[in-house]
This record gives C-alpha cells, sequence and structure tokens, in this order.
C-alpha cells in the first residue's frame, strides 16, 4: 500500500473587527486531517457570540469559502487587524 502524505502545516487565521465587534476566520486541519474552516464571532462589549466549524471537501472549496466570507466582512465594514 503506497503512504501518503498529508501536509499538516496548512493554517490560515485572520481577525476583523469593527469599533464593537470582532469575527476570526481560522482554516486548519482537523485530527483526521480534514480541511476545517471555522468562525468565531461576538462582541467586544459583552460575552455573547458564537463559532460554527464547516468541513471542506477540498483546498479549492475551503479557498472560495474563506474568500466569501471575506467579502462579506468587508462589505458590512469590519477591518482586518491580524492575519497568520
Amino acid at each position: 500500500m503506497p503512504s501518503v502524505l498529508v501536509d499538516y502545516s496548512l493554517q490560515f487565521c485572520a481577525r476583523f473587527e469593527t469599533s464593537t465587534r470582532y469575527y476570526i476566520l481560522r482554516c486548519s486541519r482537523d485530527l483526521f486531517g480534514d480541511l476545517v474552516v471555522s468562525r468565531h464571532w461576538g462582541s467586544k462589549l459583552s460575552r455573547l457570540g458564537g463559532q460554527r466549524h464547516e468541513p471542506q471537501p477540498s483546498l479549492e472549496a475551503a479557498l472560495r469559502l474563506i474568500g466569501k466570507l471575506i467579502r462579506i466582512r468587508d462589505r458590512r465594514g469590519y477591518r482586518v487587524v491580524s492575519q497568520n
């Protein structure tokens, strides 16, 4: 059986903010090697917020979703604070 190398180093993280809200977008691999796009959002003024994790079938699908989410954040007035 041929061995398959999986690139576990793939990781993307960006934080977006407005004056009162934050949004964190992260793409990484889970323990099984599958790509997962995670979103975390909330208020800077309270503990209210949420999160969502979406497994992606391929790198291309993950990049399309990340691009879509970045465009939505930009339209809603969020600005990039940090990116890794």
